[in-house]
């Protein structure tokens, strides 16, 4: 009984694993679309090109990714609009691990519906032009924030709020407009640190920053308007 019980659990096992490779592979049908099967885990790429186009508008308010899904990467496109939302097939209590967006002109997040929806770890990387981050873009339990090379033109107000990082912040040569009265409210990094190098805040209004750290390193910042 034990040796076909396990049979079976190894079976059922193969089975999922299957399905989850079927799922990817469907996606990777889609023009943009490629994965990388290792093992349990599936990493994601949609990469801009002259076949397909230079922009990545996801218009759905979730996006549903394949059971096992470890990291999504967009990058090389023009105009990128994605909603900081997603879903499994089949696992409704699962967080996407990582999502990294790279070497994109123009930038658009929209805010998740859910806050058990939102990945666990961000990265944005060379990012020409991200026009606002709205209230609410950032808030919930997250691992790790990371913007290296990033131009915003305005932080909202409560566009960080109520947030609750694991890990870091982390802002490298990133340049801002306008930070906005309470743009980054009731932020906990506990054990962690908030980390901004090589930055420009053009603007920053009253109660800009409200963060509890443990660490806040900082160095070669710039405020040029401080109300």
């Amino acid at each position: 009984m034990f040796l076909i019980g396990s049979a079976l659990f190894i079976v059922t096992e193969l089975l999922l694993l299957q399905v989850s490779v079927i799922q990817c592979l469907s996606l990777c049908q889609e023009e943009g679309w490629s994965c990388e099967v290792e093992g349990k885990s599936v990493n994601l790429l949609y990469r801009c090109n002259e076949d397909i186009g230079w922009n990545a508008v996801f218009e759905e308010s979730v996006l549903t990714v394949p059971d096992g899904t470890h990291s999504i990467t967009i990058m090389d496109c023009y105009d990128v609009m994605i909603p900081l939302s997603f879903s499994f097939h089949s696992d409704l209590n699962q967080r996407l691990p990582k999502l990294s967006i790279n070497n994109v002109a123009s930038l658009l997040l929209t805010a998740a519906p859910d806050t058990l929806s939102i990945p666990q770890n961000i990265i944005l990387n060379n990012i020409h032009w991200l026009d606002c981050i709205k209230r609410n873009t950032f808030s919930g339990d997250w691992q790790s924030i990371a913007f290296s090379n990033v131009t915003i033109d305005r932080i909202d107000m409560y566009a960080f709020a109520e947030l609750n990082v694991a890990v870091h912040i982390e802002w490298d040569n990133v340049n801002v407009n306008l930070l906005d009265t309470n743009a980054i409210a009731n932020v906990f990094i506990e054990e962690g640190s908030f980390k901004i190098k090589n930055s420009v805040i053009e603007t920053m209004e009253i109660m800009s920053f409200g963060i509890k750290a443990s660490k806040i390193p900082s160095r070669r910042i710039t405020f040029r308007n401080v109300e």
